[in-house]
């Protein structure tokens, strides 16, 4: 009897239980009711540091402030009060923020309007350090996109709403215009639908190393044909019009010019005589005083990539690498020079992604990585110790971890442990870096990690909201 009756109190204590919990749905999942996922916010690098900031609000000041956290001890410090972010004591509302590369200015961006997929215009700021204040960065604080800090931290350049492409010294506040044609179907320093679509870019620049010039591209869509799209975000939908190409149609054509940040003619590139052709991505050559940049040519089919070799002074270029596929050739963001007469490069020839160390005759110097599987994504480049740190499948193809190789291909080590997906981040040093990593079985958590994968600390754990409510 009593054998029975404890079998009965069992029954009922798990049906009780039971009731009490509930379903677990995909909604509860993705709308972040079910989890506290684990995240820094917002943040950004200080450079030349082992930290990073980000804004938080401030509700005795009531406004927003900037703070400072060491990547090591967790220490977080007020960098800038509220009150160093106002103009006419209005305090601003960043919705984002960047260092210049020497760390002493910072540029904010408020009202941001996307116009399509990848480009924005917003109101943007510069605040320094050294001066302590802030200012608009135009005039009558009027909408901007693609702004950048020049290397050298002293100027910056903007796109303006007449599609020109302008530098502005910022000891001086003089703005210098480099383009002068600049219109709805000729654009100057930023991309139109195509290349924002295909290649993933809206910014059409690049800064030389010395901060004394900028190449750009000059697209011209006139002869593109229009496509009308509606846009339901109002009461009365409104009809706008996108220069649209479609299969067979005109692309838009490109030019790429080299002008002088303080002014002066353009130099146009001798990009070869076919104008049906797509200019993805360039780069400058490393070194102060580079004349040379490299510039990415595709013929439309994209199963062909020609890299130019292209001298700044005369517009002169030449072929000095191609990359063919019986199909496609992806347009990567992995190029990145290792010395001034080498550079990384990542490729599917032998059927699967890996990287190579070419030289500027075209020849593959080194292999660095092979075997069936492939690169995903290289990190960072460090080229005082002479190794590339990238992500990679080589533990499983449904594992992403971060592994580093010499220049010659040797030594290739994981540096994440934990089967899953890891996803990284360096420091502007290079000591450590963050690391976010989940799998299957448990939702995302960060953590630091010394360069050679060692654990610091941990950053954050993602945590199941209300643990005991669900079965």
């Amino acid at each position: 009897m009593k054998y029975l009756q404890s079998i009965l109190i069992l029954l009922i204590s798990i049906t009780l239980i039971h009731s009490q919990e509930r379903e677990i749905t995909p909604d509860l999942i993705f709308n972040g009711a079910l989890v506290e996922y684990a995240s820094l916010g917002k943040w950004q690098w200080i450079p030349q540091e082992d930290a990073y900031a980000f804004f938080r609000y401030d509700s005795v000041s009531k406004g927003y402030a900037l703070y400072r956290v060491d990547l090591v001890l967790g220490d977080t410090t007020l960098l800038l009060p509220a009150e160093a972010f106002a103009i006419e004591d209005k305090k601003l509302r960043p919705s984002g923020f960047s260092f210049a590369p020497d760390g002493t200015k910072l540029l904010l961006w408020t009202k941001v309007h996307r116009l399509w997929r990848r480009s924005r215009a917003a109101t943007y700021y510069i605040y320094d350090f050294k001066e302590r204040r802030l200012f608009p960065l135009v005039e009558q604080m009027k909408p901007l996109r693609n702004v950048t800090f020049a290397p050298n931290s002293e100027w910056v350049a903007y796109i303006r709403e007449d599609h020109n492409l302008y530098a502005q010294n910022l000891r001086s506040r003089r703005e210098y215009r480099l383009t002068r044609d600049g219109s709805e179907v000729i654009l100057n320093g930023h991309f139109g639908w195509v290349y924002e679509e295909e290649f993933g870019r809206d910014q059409a620049y690049q800064w030389s190393p010395d901060s004394r010039y900028i190449a750009f591209w000059r697209v011209d869509q006139s002869q593109v044909n229009e496509y009308p799209l509606i846009r339901n975000k109002t009461p009365y939908p409104e009809v706008v019009y996108v220069r649209y190409p479609k299969v067979g149609e005109t692309n838009p054509t490109m030019q790429i010019g080299v002008v002088r940040v303080a002014g002066g003619r353009t130099r146009w590139l001798k990009l070869g005589p076919e104008s049906d052709q797509y200019f993805p991505r360039l780069y400058w050559l490393p070194g102060t005083s580079s004349g040379y940049l490299i510039v990415e040519r595709m013929n439309r089919h994209q199963n062909r990539l020609d890299l130019l070799l292209a001298d700044r002074l005369n517009g002169k270029t030449e072929v000095v690498f191609t990359e063919t596929d019986t199909c496609w050739v992806d347009v990567r963001d992995d190029f990145q020079f290792l010395d001034e007469t080498s550079f990384l490069w990542s490729s599917e020839r032998s059927g699967y992604r890996h990287l190579y160390r070419v030289n500027l005759n075209g020849q593959v110097v080194d292999t660095l990585t092979d075997g069936h599987w492939e690169v995903s994504q290289v990190i960072r480049v460090d080229k005082e110790n002479k190794q590339v740190f990238f992500i990679g499948k080589k533990a499983s193809f449904i594992e992403t971890q971060l592994y580093r190789v010499s220049f010659t291909g040797n030594g290739i080590q994981q540096l994440t442990k934990g089967k899953g997906w890891h996803s990284v981040n360096f420091s502007p040093t290079g000591r450590y870096f963050i690391d976010r990593y989940s799998n299957t079985r448990m939702p995302p958590r960060i953590s630091l990690h010394s360069v050679d994968g060692s654990l610091v600390r941990i950053l954050g754990e993602s945590k199941l909201k209300e643990p005991e409510v669900y079965g």
